[in-house]
């Protein structure tokens, strides 16, 4: 493949799956200008590793994956555990929607990250298991245990 028919296959592949990128890292990063930077490095490693291009279900889960490691690499950095974030604006997403996200994003990255890649983008958890590199019983309690915390909190 050619560097112009790859950087035009990445430009496709933004379009398509840009979306779910920034919501994930949204939902890991709690911030949206971590979220744009989270997105902007996956794609950028898109166009310059040798990832795989042509298999649509395959660069899925390697966009998936390379997100949540991006968002922890984020998350465990010193200058993160050093700063205290600022609150912003959830102006991206629609009125109704604001309080159920903001009650998703009180719950911890790992219940918050299941919780949206089964519901939001319908995986499984045996998927879940496999993007996030932990057993699919693991999966399942952090299912079970978020909906009890976001039920709790819901309740309040």
């Amino acid at each position: 493949m050619t560097d112009s028919e790859r950087r035009q296959r990445v430009e496709e592949l933004v379009l398509r799956y840009g979306d779910m990128v920034y919501r994930l890292a949204y939902q890991n990063t709690g911030s949206t200008s971590d979220a744009e930077d989270v997105m902007q490095e996956v794609f950028l490693s898109l166009l310059t590793k040798d990832a795989p291009l042509d298999d649509d279900v395959h660069i899925r889960y390697w966009l998936v994956r390379v997100t949540l490691n991006r968002c922890h690499n984020l998350m465990t950095t010193a200058r993160r555990r050093r700063s205290v974030p600022l609150d912003e604006a959830l102006h991206l997403y629609a009125p109704e929607n604001e309080s159920i996200l903001s009650d998703v994003m009180q719950l911890p990255p790992k219940y918050r990250s299941v919780i949206y890649l089964h519901y939001y983008e319908g995986y499984t958890i045996a998927e879940i298991a496999d993007l996030m590199r932990v057993k699919p019983n693991t999966v399942g309690s952090w299912l079970s245990r978020g909906r009890k915390r976001l039920r709790l909190i819901l309740e309040e």
